[in-house]
């Protein structure tokens, strides 16, 4: 009997390890909103380029959200989240070169590894875990990535400030050698004393029954529309506070690149706050649809407020950033309701494809607020933008987060109640 706390708190170790991934991945993902400037001078590009260049992460990073799930199932998680970030970290060390073409090719890379993390911590989480505490690890993992996105926007100013965004993605890459290194060593695909035969697993699933549950899953009226509304939701993450916002407030309200960076790290510590508990309103009220148009209609008049507003003290600017996030943690809600549209058994996809849907926000806007950067600049020079120049790029995210909010009024009640 005296073994178990010891497995208790090798449980507790193996799933923490994997989570440090998880905020491994949002560290390096929201990167390149601490040095657009010394990226556009460094590259010699104008601000399109920028939003193309973060953006290849996501054209990596989307699409790998449908097949990572099958192939967790089938060669376990240990091997592969060393393996994805390893890869991230070969990625880092690439977007270090002063070569565009090559730097885009690590970015690419950083999006691939990174697609494995957070499938990947919850898998581990069936394995080690019990059952009933799945939702409160799936709760502390991704408020752990706002963490990581959040120390991530503070540390990598400061250290982009100090030594240079050369070295500074460099020492990146080399943190996730130690990660991928530890991760090999700390993560078990089964319990000790556990036979693999007797593994309760999920079958892995081959491409022809992926392929025919997603085509069940594309058929439904409702997901289309569920998914739009968090790529339209979660804008205020991908597109401002994941590369533009740090740039828009230096710029706009004169911070220096550090209180941009925390300033801009509030809408991430509201995301995390917002998501707990608006998820926790949505069920106690066991409605999503109500919650999910109530945050979407708050997130657009705060972003309305920050971006056309002019002259806002920068104490309120903060709050407003916080409650930006705060609002934009409603985009949670998409989850269950993808989840509660499909039976069990096609549960695992719709997840998957809400999310890739989700992630789409990001390729498609970080690159169009930098082409409408570029259209409006007065200067004609690159890397010179003034406040007007911002507010017309930006006014994608308010018109985005209005037809969200329009669209959940086309989204059907469930009742946090799962088709059978």
């Amino acid at each position: 009997m005296t073994y178990r706390p010891s497995i208790h708190l090798l449980a507790w170790l193996v799933c923490g390890v994997s989570a440090l991934f998880f905020c491994y991945e949002y560290f390096i993902r929201i990167m390149p909103s601490v040095m657009t400037h010394e990226l556009i001078g460094s590259f010699h590009i104008d601000a399109a380029r920028l939003g193309n260049l973060s953006a290849f992460y996501f054209y990596a990073y989307d699409p790998m959200q449908l097949p990572v799930g099958m192939l967790m199932d089938r060669y376990g998680p240990r091997r592969l989240m060393a393996l994805a970030c390893l890869i991230c970290a070969a990625g880092s060390y690439l977007f270090a070169m002063h070569v565009l073409t090559v730097a885009e090719a690590g970015r690419f890379l950083m999006g691939f590894g990174s697609a494995f993390a957070f499938v990947g911590v919850l898998k581990i989480a069936t394995i080690w875990l019990p059952s009933e505490r799945f939702a409160l690890v799936a709760g502390l993992v991704s408020a752990l990535g706002m963490f990581g996105a959040m120390t991530g926007d503070i540390t990598l100013a400061g250290m982009v400030n100090k030594y240079g965004w050369h070295h500074t993605v460099l020492t990146i890459g080399g943190i996730g050698i130690v990660l991928s290194t530890l991760m090999f060593l700390v993560i078990r695909d089964r319990k000790p004393g556990t036979e693999p035969s007797k593994l309760k697993v999920h079958e892995a699933m081959n491409f022809r029954h992926l392929a025919r549950g997603l085509w069940l899953i594309l058929r439904k009226r409702q997901i289309w529309i569920n998914g739009a509304i968090g790529c339209c939701l979660y804008l205020p993450i991908t597109a401002v506070a994941g590369l533009w916002g740090i740039a828009y407030l230096s710029d706009t309200y004169g911070f220096s690149r550090i209180e941009a960076a925390t300033a801009n790290s509030m809408i991430f510590l509201g995301f995390a706050v917002g998501g707990t508990f608006i998820g926790f309103i949505s069920d106690y009220l066991r409605s999503r649809r109500m919650p999910l148009f109530f945050a979407s209609l708050a997130t657009f008049f705060t972003a309305s407020i920050i971006i056309f507003v002019p002259g806002l003290p920068k104490d309120l600017v903060l709050f407003l950033l916080f409650l930006l996030g705060l609002c934009a943690g409603g985009e949670v809600i998409i989850f269950p309701i993808a989840r509660e549209n499909c039976n069990e058994r096609l549960a695992g996809t719709a997840l998957a494809f809400t999310n890739f849907f989700t992630m789409l926000g990001a390729a498609i806007f970080q690159p169009l607020i930098g082409y409408l950067l570029d259209l409006h600049t007065h200067y004609g020079v690159p890397n010179m933008y003034n406040t007007g120049d911002y507010r017309f790029a930006l006014s994608v995210v308010p018109i985005g987060l209005l037809l969200g909010t329009i669209l959940t009024l086309f989204i059907k009640e469930t009742h946090a109640k799962t088709q059978t």
